[in-house]
């Protein structure tokens, strides 16, 4: 008589569960788009049954969300209280190396996102609502070193925009849709160059020299 006992199977927390249900949708995204992905389909790959992902999720845009929100978004705020004590050079150029880290790091995601957001409004709603605070803690940070007499007089939602455009547009033409091409810039490099161009644009004219070292005195 066999006596062995059968393995027991683990149970998944509920968070294990959510992060199988979300791996296996960005898979799926990534291979053939949001729209033609099916909840089905998903709950197939992350082996369950199509009933247990509406437990976790009311649809597959909460999905899609669900991971690059806490990742991308709601870091930032922490990001720039973390880096209160830099100057705008280290801390500006840190921020850039720490989106295109992120960007590195999910560039499944970062391509689903952005591509299906193009052309459908309620995805690019939810990404407009995430990215706010994001971009209100940078132009907090902008509004705070215009009033310490560092930055010139901006408008500090425009120069938020500006640079937050100009990582991801650096990020999602020169890299995700030139795939396969050399690289001839690293990422450290892009980040230096970046830094540069926003804050010569931003830093006051006169003087630009002893402004930036008071920049570095004032933290």
């Amino acid at each position: 008589m066999d006596n062995t006992t059968p393995a027991v199977r683990k149970r998944r927390t509920p968070e294990e569960r959510r992060e199988e249900i979300i791996r296996a949708a960005i898979t799926l995204f990534a291979r053939q788009g949001f729209e033609r992905t099916t909840t089905k389909e998903i709950a197939a790959a992350a082996g369950i049954s199509e009933g247990t992902i509406y437990k976790y999720f009311t649809s597959k845009q909460e999905i899609l969300f669900a991971f690059i929100e806490p990742v991308a978004f709601k870091t930032v705020p922490e990001f720039f209280a973390e880096h209160r004590d830099h100057d705008d050079e280290q801390l500006v150029c840190a921020f850039i190396r720490n989106r295109f880290s992120i960007f590195e790091n999910n560039r499944d995601l970062v391509r689903v996102i952005f591509g299906e957001a193009m052309f459908n409004p309620s995805l690019a709603g939810e990404l407009h609502r995430m990215i706010a605070p994001a971009k209100g803690a940078l132009v907090e940070y902008i509004n705070r070193r215009e009033q310490e007499g560092i930055f010139r007089e901006v408008d500090p939602e425009v120069a938020a925009r500006a640079l937050m455009g100009s990582i991801l547009m650096t990020f999602v033409v020169w890299d995700l849709l030139v795939q396969g091409q050399p690289s001839v810039t690293s990422n450290v490099t892009l980040s230096e160059e970046l830094t540069g161009i926003f804050l010569r644009g931003v830093l006051k004219t006169t003087g630009a020299a002893d402004v930036t070292a008071k920049s570095k005195e004032s933290r």
